[in-house]
């Protein structure tokens, strides 16, 4: 919704804005669908290994995507931490992938990440 109080300018300004806001979100969408359909048809592919470990977890990922994430060694999960905010496009790729590959996010505020456990899923 416009704001009701603004000038025919401004109003014209701000429908120009959200279509090319709309029209990047498109663009974006049909970049990254490529790469999502393919890092999850990876995860999918690959067999649960009997001793996951934190390579196996990066060869998961393309590795524009891999450099996104922290990856931790912990005595039974690896966790994947975001270095920063990923955006829901980026975050998608990531949480597919790590389900894909029998790992769960874990919702913590600040402390949220994914993890793959050790043991055979």
């Amino acid at each position: 919704m416009l704001p009701h109080t603004c000038d025919e300018k401004t109003r014209l300004l701000i429908l120009a804005i959200r279509q090319n806001l709309d029209n990047l979100e498109a663009l974006l969408k049909s970049k990254y669908a490529d790469t999502t359909t393919a890092t999850a048809t990876t995860a999918t592919s690959t067999q649960h290994p009997k001793n996951v470990n934190v390579e196996w977890v990066k060869q998961l990922f393309a590795s524009d995507i891999a450099e996104l994430l922290s990856f931790e060694d912990h005595p039974e999960y690896v966790k994947v931490t975001p270095r920063k905010y990923l955006g829901s496009l980026y975050f998608a790729d990531v949480a597919t992938t790590i389900k894909n590959a029998g790992g769960e996010y874990i919702s913590a505020g600040r402390d949220s990440h994914f993890r793959i456990s050790k043991g055979e899923n």
